[in-house]
């Protein structure tokens, strides 16, 4: 598996430090980059595209969700962990959640590193093509069917399955690619 590449951002230089310090002792993770301040983040983040973020939330001066909608538009199958001293993270919706984890300030570096792992997901693509194994047979019909265009109804009338069905298939093909819409999901196989 290949390295998980990180970038870090908080506004205090020794915190930055700190936790970069802290993940290049595990092996499988890269700091690939250390920021300040979110617009700085967001430059790196587009430029050097990531596995994951680690940010600090109770730093930036901006609500949580506005920090992750800002991150994944510059990366959209960014990960991002979140160093709080808040045990509830009530701005950000139940759309960005999936990709988002949450761990106290104080964990140890292997609490860190496994937050790390679990944000980017046991499937994650990180930075390879979609292979034939990453998908079921069942699922490459339906995103062969998604490039059709075709939608969760017309779908299942074409496979003869359920619209829930259908609907399950295109969630979990999402997330097994870290896809977000069917023109994603269909961009990213394409490869």
């Amino acid at each position: 598996m290949p390295d998980l590449s990180v970038i870090i951002c908080d506004p205090l230089r020794a915190v930055r430090e700190a936790v970069a310090a802290a993940v290049r002792g595990a092996g499988g993770v890269r700091v690939c980059g250390s920021v300040a301040d979110l617009d700085e983040a967001v430059r790196v983040v587009e430029k050097v595209q990531p596995d994951v973020m680690v940010v600090s939330s109770d730093s930036l001066g901006r609500p949580l969700g506005s920090v992750v909608t800002a991150l994944r538009v510059a990366a959209p199958r960014l990960a991002i962990v979140v160093l709080t001293t808040r045990r509830r993270t009530t701005d950000t919706t139940a759309e960005l959640v999936w990709h988002l984890r949450c761990v106290d300030r104080g964990v140890g570096l292997a609490e860190l590193v496994r937050a790390l792992r679990s944000a980017a997901g046991p499937e994650a693509p990180v930075g390879r093509r979609v292979a034939r194994e990453d998908l079921t047979a069942r699922q490459w019909q339906v995103v062969n069917c998604l490039a059709e265009g075709l939608d969760a109804d017309a779908i299942a009338v074409r496979l003869s399955i359920s619209r829930h069905t259908a609907r399950t298939h295109i969630r979990s093909i999402y997330r097994r690619l870290g896809a977000h819409s069917a023109t994603e999901a269909v961009a990213l196989v394409r490869r």
